[in-house]
């Protein structure tokens, strides 16, 4: 069995976050060039592709980097620009939620907010989280 077949085997028998990790084994083996045949790179690109429907959010960017080493790029537009809707997605919800719990945080704590916020101004949002963030000496600001 060749080294990168053991790979896919792992992925294959791998579940939950430890996929992540045997998938980005696999990327780490590819390396920038250890000289795979073309044959190699489409099979493991091949696989990727029977997958990638049926991976979670972490576990398809760690398949799109394998697919990018990989390197056809016949299908993997369409997947990274669905990819890139779904970071956008996540992206919006947690920004909804930032912006939700700073105008509770605002409310309880009496702050008038320097100008009217959207939910959609991510701008002011941000900055706005950052300075209370860094006014109540936050954990979550390295």
């Amino acid at each position: 069995m060749l080294e990168y077949e053991k790979y896919i085997e792992s992925i294959k028998k791998s579940n939950g976050s430890n996929r992540v990790d045997e998938i980005f084994g696999l990327w780490r083996y590819m390396g920038d060039d250890i000289g795979l045949s073309q044959d190699c790179r489409i099979i493991i690109g091949d696989y990727m592709l029977s997958i990638y429907q049926d991976l979670e959010f972490y576990e398809k960017h760690a398949a799109i980097q394998v697919l990018m080493k990989a390197g056809d790029w016949s299908n993997e537009r369409e997947i990274v620009f669905d990819y890139f809707g779904e970071v956008f997605s996540r992206f919006k919800i947690d920004a909804e939620l930032l912006s939700n719990y700073l105008c509770v945080l605002e409310g309880l704590d009496n702050w008038k907010a320097k100008q009217e916020r959207e939910f959609w101004d991510l701008t002011t949002a941000f900055r706005d989280a950052y300075e209370r963030l860094k006014a109540g000496n936050s954990k979550h600001l390295n």
